[in-house]
């Protein structure tokens, strides 16, 4: 009899998902970028349109069957069945459904070939989910991985071949298809059926009520990270949401980047301390700190580089989006204590309140994007960044509530990282000022670009730890110890 997995198991297997995560986060955005800068704002924002009724028809053909097939094994079969008629059936919808919008809308053929081929890569991710899940019930958490990092790959390769042969929006849909199936293939295992076996009324009945409450809670997660795109869309058509999807990625990019990594910290860290209420607030207060710390420096310097990434990477075609990348940065900023919130409430046993505060923040931003879209994107970004204010109120109380966080001694003790955004703001204006009255004027555009966007990240970055380092007292003791103890190690 094999034995469940050791220490060093399990360690080795969250590194691994852990560094395939990072890895699949940077081929998702070199994957923005390239589809961006080839489709321009209109097409790209047709098929976020198009991916978002995608995306939640995938929440039923794949949320929720791996997770009961994990802990009831010996059903596989019947939830590989059952799984597998939801992607059919949402292909179908999907596909279908594209036709009757490019008919109705007059898109000349642009939606209906995107919405079939999307509709083939469902049943291929609902079949895959399944082979996930027998891989990871079986410890072979190595092979997804692997399969995770291959798989993005064979995304980005095929969307970048695919738009350079000319087949347009068609590449969106080949390149979903094409990463499905090299995920299918490397996690191909004996252990799951082709089609499986219909399950009884007696099992069938239970894996339904299990799947619904898991598709219900992912479905408050989607709707608060998806609502935007529908309702920008509903309002300023398909060049409003590929020019606001676009402003949104950069910083939430950023924000995966800051979050992905501190999320295990925070659970674990929060864990070790959760049968004491005051080490447990202040265990949640230094990582509150930290957290919010790092996002000013990011968002900060994010939205002084903005208008001249967005030039590089996307193209002149993209201009307007520099400016709604430095409101979504703000937003984005204000959301950073959602970090922290599942982790504080699933260990007080108070988890119930996730989804209670996951509705209203959506329905929050849901109602200022009504009122401010029609407007311009402009106002709609802006509308957003105050709800996102109110978000990170209704954080700060809830956890109050549950383990007593003050957020006036956490605002306190941000005063060193606003001043050295103040510090960063002042070097980078200061220094790309100096730098473009050097640079001879014959320079390639995009070239003087880089050299300002290399320039305001190195002296933005000096300036900010030097200013939070001379005012953060613990920070720069804490940096000293640090220092101290690599010269001892040498």
């Amino acid at each position: 009899m094999t034995g469940g997995p050791t220490g060093r198991s399990l360690i080795r297997s969250a590194g691994a998902l852990g560094l395939a995560r990072i890895w699949a986060m940077a081929a998702q955005f070199a994957a923005f970028v390239v589809a961006a800068r080839f489709l321009g704002p209109e097409d790209f924002g047709i098929y976020a349109l198009v991916f978002l009724f995608c995306s939640f028809l995938l929440l039923a053909a794949s949320m929720g069957w791996g997770e009961y097939a994990f802990t009831h094994e010996t059903e596989r079969d019947g939830v590989v069945a059952v799984s597998l008629a939801a992607g059919l059936a949402g292909g179908a919808i999907l596909a279908v459904g594209g036709g009757i919008v490019d008919a109705l809308t007059g898109a000349q053929g642009r939606i209906a070939p995107l919405c079939a081929l999307l509709g083939l890569f469902m049943p291929l991710r609902a079949k895959n989910a399944m082979q996930v899940s027998r891989l990871l019930s079986t410890d072979r958490t190595l092979r997804v991985a692997g399969a995770q990092v291959f798989s993005e790959t064979t995304f980005v390769l095929a969307i970048t071949i695919s738009l350079n042969l000319g087949l347009g929006l068609l590449s969106l849909g080949i390149a979903r298809i094409a990463q499905e199936g090299m995920a299918m293939a490397i996690c191909r295992t004996s252990g799951v059926c082709i089609f499986g076996h219909w399950p009884d009324r007696a099992r069938l009945g239970p894996m339904m009520r299990f799947v619904t409450q898991a598709q219900l809670t992912a479905m408050a997660g989607f709707a608060q990270g998806n609502i935007s795109t529908l309702l920008i869309g509903l309002f300023l058509g398909p060049l409003g949401t590929g020019l606001y999807r676009a402003g949104a990625r950069f910083p939430g990019a950023v924000s995966e980047l800051i979050s992905e990594p501190l999320k295990p910290v925070a659970w674990i860290g929060l864990r070790a301390v959760r049968d004491n209420t005051l080490r447990m607030r202040e265990q949640a207060r230094s990582l509150m700190i930290a957290i919010l710390t790092v996002g000013a420096a990011a968002f900060a310097g994010l939205s002084l580089i903005a208008g001249d990434l967005v030039f590089v990477l996307l193209g002149p075609d993209w201009r307007p989006v520099g400016g709604l990348i430095v409101l979504l940065a703000a937003r984005q900023f204000f959301l950073l204590p959602n970090t922290l919130l599942m982790a504080v409430l699933a260990l007080s046993d108070r988890l119930a309140l996730a989804p209670r505060i996951g509705f209203a923040t959506a329905a929050l931003s849901a109602s200022a994007l009504v009122v401010t879209a029609p407007f311009g994107l402009g106002w709609a970004a802006g509308g957003q960044v105050v709800t996102a204010m109110v978000d990170a109120g209704i954080v700060c109380i809830a956890m109050r509530r549950v383990i007593g966080l003050d957020p006036v001694s956490i605002l306190r003790s941000l005063m060193p990282a606003a001043a050295g955004c103040v510090a960063m703001a002042l070097t980078v204006i200061g220094g790309t000022t100096m730098l473009e009255a050097r640079l001879p004027d014959a320079m390639d555009p995009a070239l003087r670009a880089i050299c300002r966007i290399i320039l305001s990240i190195a002296a933005g970055s000096l300036a900010y730890a030097a200013v939070v380092l001379v005012l953060d007292a613990k920070l720069r003791s804490l940096a000293s110890y640090v220092l101290l103890d690599r010269v001892r190690r040498r």
